[in-house]
């Protein structure tokens, strides 16, 4: 991975990371300290990084241990209780994003129900029973190639009425 890519992927983070840090240490010099610190360490580990799933909690788990970490190793005089609040604060944001992908992922549903018969049918058995192509193929007596097409159709579609929904309610 190249440095253009590094910040293409990584960088996106950058300002949830340094709120979490900022919101531990209280001081925008040692925030970015612990940040800069983050992204060399990141940087070092870039090749083992492709099997992470969730990139974004990762992040805020490494930056939140470090900032933790830099609190017990310079001495900062804070009370257990503020970095339990802060603890607390962090599980409240993983929440909430949490509920936002159930609601993501329940519109995704709800759109897949209103596909026509045919369609519906060759997306869930790919996408809820984890079907291989040969196996709709035997189910519905449509060529593989041909479900293909419909997947990548219905895809297409679903991603395009997504990002309508999402786009309205952004408004």
């Amino acid at each position: 991975m190249n440095a253009e890519e590094f910040k293409r992927r990584y960088l996106v983070y950058h300002a949830t990371l340094y709120r979490i840090i900022y919101r531990c240490l209280g001081n925008a010099e040692d925030s970015e300290d612990v940040l800069q610190e983050f992204y060399i360490k990141l940087w070092e580990k870039r090749d083992k990084l492709d099997g992470i799933e969730n990139m974004e909690s990762y992040c805020i788990v490494i930056v939140r241990n470090m900032a933790i970490d830099y609190l017990r190793t310079h001495q900062y005089r804070r009370q257990e209780s503020d970095i339990e609040k802060l603890q607390i604060e962090i599980e409240e944001v993983s929440v909430a994003k949490k509920i936002d992908e159930e609601d993501h992922w329940n519109c995704v549903l709800s759109l897949i129900d209103r596909l026509p018969e045919q369609q519906r049918k060759v997306m869930k058995l790919r996408h809820e029973q984890e079907r291989s192509l040969k196996e709709i193929e035997e189910i519905t007596g449509i060529s593989a190639s041909n479900v293909r097409v419909i997947l990548s159709r219905c895809r297409r579609k679903l991603q395009d009425q997504f990002k309508k929904i999402m786009s309205y309610e952004e408004r």
